[in-house]
């Protein structure tokens, strides 16, 4: 049984105050985390009482103290990765913007309207709208997770390695991952110990034969083997985001998900599948629990969003939602506190600049940009008309 919670019909206060005291929890469960890797850093600045007194008023305190402010100032957070004007660039996955315990759902322009009401409860400000609030309070607060360790060559040498390995890392867009991996020294993505990856399958607007955006499955592929790489990593979450169609897609991606887990044995893996839009082969509950054991056989878990009797699968498949307009809105999966229950989930709803070079693979003139903003602006205008 997982922690899978059904958010609507709840008020936000209660919201709230639920995952705050389900993030108070993980957070003491990362303090197992801080005494195992405070144990293996101690042993190496040991030496530093038979130096002289530092003018860092830092340096002069016990290590054992040493080690929990760092924990505490640079750990235990969600890192939240996109590119923003073709940079690498990062915020804060928090109370504003996640709840804990989560749900499953399906993913598509008409209701995310509905998930993000559930998620960011916005409250408007004097002539704001309710998208406005709703933008206002999904866009993520950065941090400036390196200030402390450029202060000195020391506190760097102590604290860089918990930086890397005391945080979630959350891929909000299909090639973030790889661009990580190429901007920052080998040494340090492979302390990365969690890692949280969100995969939409973007296809083509109807219609538009102009289209040549390059293949998302190249890009999952990419993100597969960069993840295969990691020698340290231990807990893995993939929200795999449809529209996806037909079984031998699902069969092809069952594969190159087990593959991860063979090489990169992570300790926890769990894989968030769509329901399938393809109307002549439905992904119903009897076809999701052989996949399930077909999955467990490869190493990983795999959830599916709920079917309610009588209802037919395809009507919760994923559709074309929210990748081209900003919104990033899902679920990763975290151990749970007490292992009887499985796995936590946790909502996210924030919004990311639009990306359209990553998107379609080239860099667009200005024409172009203009005429895609518009009709995917005409396409959640009429969502949030009709849904």
């Amino acid at each position: 049984m997982t922690l899978c919670h059904s958010l609507i019909g709840r008020k936000p206060s209660t919201q709230r105050r639920q995952s705050k005291i389900v993030d108070s929890e993980r957070k003491e469960k990362l303090l197992s985390f801080w005494i195992e890797y405070s144990s293996k850093v101690l042993s190496k600045v040991k030496s530093v009482h038979s130096r002289p007194r530092s003018n860092c008023q830092l340096l002069n305190l016990p290590p054992e103290l040493r080690m929990r402010i760092w924990f505490r100032a640079i750990a235990g957070m969600r890192i939240a990765l996109y590119r923003d004007n073709g940079h690498l660039t990062h915020g804060i996955l928090d109370d504003n913007n996640t709840r804990t315990p989560g749900k499953l759902f399906m993913v598509w322009l008409g209701t995310i309207d509905q998930i993000l009401n559930d998620l960011l409860d916005p409250q408007t400000r004097p002539g704001e709208s309710i998208w406005d609030a709703r933008e206002r309070k999904a866009i993520m607060k950065k941090v400036k997770l390196t200030a402390l360790l450029r202060t000195c060559r020391s506190i760097y040498s102590e604290a860089i390695d918990l930086l890397y390995s005391g945080n979630v890392f959350i891929i909000l867009q299909n090639p973030t991952l790889n661009k990580l991996h190429s901007s920052i020294p080998s040494q340090n993505f492979a302390r990365i110990r969690s890692l949280h990856i969100h995969w939409q399958n973007i296809t083509p607007a109807a219609g538009d034969h102009r289209d040549n955006r390059p293949n998302q499955l190249d890009f999952l592929d990419t993100n597969l083997e960069i993840v295969t790489s990691m020698p340290h990593l231990q807990n893995l979450s993939i929200f795999v985001q449809g529209p996806l169609g037909g079984e031998q897609t699902y069969l092809t991606l069952l594969g190159r998900l087990g593959e991860v887990a063979a090489k990169a044995a992570p300790q926890f893996y769990v894989v968030r599948l769509p329901r399938s839009l393809n109307i002549s082969w439905q992904l119903d509950d009897l076809m999701a629990q052989d996949f399930g054991i077909l999955a467990k056989n490869y190493g990983f878990q795999l959830c599916f969003v709920p079917l309610e009797a009588g209802r037919d699968p395809i009507s919760v498949a994923d559709r074309e939602g929210g990748g081209e307009s900003g919104w990033r809105v899902g679920a990763f999966f975290e151990p749970a506190v007490k292992p009887e229950h499985g796995f936590a989930i946790t909502n996210y709803a924030v919004y990311t600049p639009l990306d359209l070079e990553e998107i379609y693979g080239v860099r667009l003139g200005l024409k172009a940009r203009v005429e895609i903003l518009a009709r995917w602006g005409l396409r959640l205008w009429l969502s949030r008309q009709f849904s």
